[in-house]
């Protein structure tokens, strides 16, 4: 789904001179938007210098992005199942910060576990009797991110949903299922899933979404 938003950047002609990458992890998606040409910010709280992806057009930064000072903006901000971990008090001031960071129409690519999906679907009614019950404090943070919260944040007059999406049946693999699995592999399975996803539209494990500010 990240090479399908990519793409959509590259065909609409949306800038990519810039980009900040929020919860880098390794800098996978960084040194993809490096290749690209853009000057990356990759920023970890738990970032370890020895894992990362070299890049000439990465930077990384051990920080929380919450508490990161930086005058820079940016044309596109990534932040790949971060906002699920970001507690409930801080989601708005989160939101807000991204925002702020960006240029004029710059854009926003994020995901995250999907709630209502055949993978997640059963641990939200799981977590969500006992949250109605008043015996949890918080729906399971896998499972606490709705749709209707995106369409709240970033559907108004300073932004708009370009594309919102789910994968198939499959959960979005990580660096090192990737790694271990190889390429070829990988995109055998994702090709598979993408015919899936279109016979359960909305319905996949993961969310991908792309946001443009006016």
């Amino acid at each position: 789904m990240v090479q399908d938003a990519i793409k959509y950047l590259l065909n609409h002609d949306f800038p990519i001179h810039s980009c900040l990458d929020i919860g880098c992890n390794r800098g996978y998606y960084s040194a993809i938007f490096g290749d690209l040409g853009a000057q990356v910010d990759a920023v970890d709280p738990d970032l370890r210098s020895d894992r990362v992806i070299n890049h000439p057009n990465v930077v990384y930064h051990k920080a929380d992005f919450l508490k990161w000072k930086s005058d820079k903006t940016y044309d596109v901000i990534l932040f790949f199942e971060v906002y699920e971990h970001i507690s409930p008090n801080s989601r708005e001031i989160f939101i807000e910060k991204i925002k702020q960071s960006l240029n004029p129409g710059g854009t926003i690519l994020f995901s995250g576990p999907n709630c209502i999906s055949l993978f997640y679907s059963g641990g939200f009614i799981k977590s969500l009797i006992p949250f109605l019950l008043g015996k949890i404090p918080e729906i399971d943070w896998h499972y606490r991110i709705p749709y209707y919260f995106y369409q709240k944040s970033f559907e108004n007059e300073e932004s708009h949903i370009v594309s919102w999406q789910t994968n198939g049946i499959l959960f979005v693999f990580s660096n090192k299922i990737e790694s271990m699995l190889g390429k070829s592999c990988i995109q055998r399975l994702l090709d598979l899933d993408r015919c899936v996803s279109g016979l359960i539209s909305g319905l996949g494990a993961n969310y991908f979404c792309i946001v443009q500010m006016k």
